[in-house]
């Protein structure tokens, strides 16, 4: 994949490299900072400060770079777990498909609650095409899933069960991710209105599974999805980047207690 790389950041990779101009060790820092630069530009539409996700009953964490429409910071943004509470009145109990949508309950032999990690929910307004806002709201649900999933007296892989219980054609996608290796993910389209979209992170020793909702106007607007396989480095859907960004971690070691 070609990526082509933004000015402000060249001219830091140069400035570093004509600072010691001649120097070995200089030359193998240019080369250093411009790879490093280049990774970066595949997650330049991402928060730079992963989200660090709890897998319960385990020592793991999932660790993921979430889209920059996630930004706390900017209002209108919201992360809900099983038992969050109604954001517009803490006295009442947010209802159960505002964290898990009521399309994830119509397989009955296999659900994706249990495994839950968090949802996000950015209400947005893009701008349409004749200057219009066509508002909508983007939700982000992150599951880690154990490797098998038990089925009567058998076990399934989770890519086979996700398939039967929501009827998807995975395709499969050789990605980067930011310590410039490659890995292989999944995705799959849920085929009902609104735009749905199911991303399969195989880790170890939990898998990945990041769904995607929002009005299709609204994926179109945002470029959340391509269904080009092929893109160059300033077309980088923000679902595929973030699912590139995944990572599953021990969770950080406790701090240990003062000594009296």
């Amino acid at each position: 994949m070609t990526l082509i790389l933004k000015w402000p950041l060249v001219v830091c990779a140069l400035a570093l490299f004509l600072g010691g101009c001649g120097s070995a060790a200089y030359e193998d820092k240019f080369a250093e900072t411009i790879d490093s630069l280049r990774r970066e530009e595949a997650f330049r539409s991402l928060l730079k400060m992963p989200a660090a996700l709890p897998i319960p009953g385990s020592d793991e964490v999932l660790s993921l770079r979430l889209p920059k429409l996630f930004d706390a910071s900017a209002g209108n943004v919201y992360a809900f777990d099983a038992i969050a509470q109604n954001p517009l009145d803490p006295s009442k109990s947010l209802q159960k498909s505002r964290w898990y949508p009521d399309f994830l309950t119509t397989s009955k032999e296999f659900a994706l609650e249990p495994y839950h990690l968090r949802t996000y929910e950015a209400r947005i307004a893009p701008a349409a095409g004749k200057g219009q806002p066509s508002p909508g709201t983007l939700q982000c649900i992150i599951f880690a899933v154990p490797k098998e999933i038990k089925k009567g007296k058998k076990k399934e892989s989770l890519k086979q069960r996700l398939a039967d219980a929501f009827s998807l054609d995975w395709i499969e996608l050789n990605v980067p991710t930011p310590s410039g290796t490659e890995r292989s993910i999944y995705k799959g389209i849920y085929a009902e209105a609104p735009k749905r979209l199911f991303y399969l992170i195989p880790a170890d020793p939990f898998d990945a599974v990041i769904v995607w909702q929002t009005p299709a106007p609204v994926a179109v607007e945002l470029h959340l999805d391509d269904p080009s396989l092929v893109l160059s480095g300033k077309d980088n859907p923000l679902a595929r980047a973030t699912a590139w960004s995944v990572q599953i971690k021990p969770a950080a070691a406790k701090t240990a207690a003062p000594e009296n």
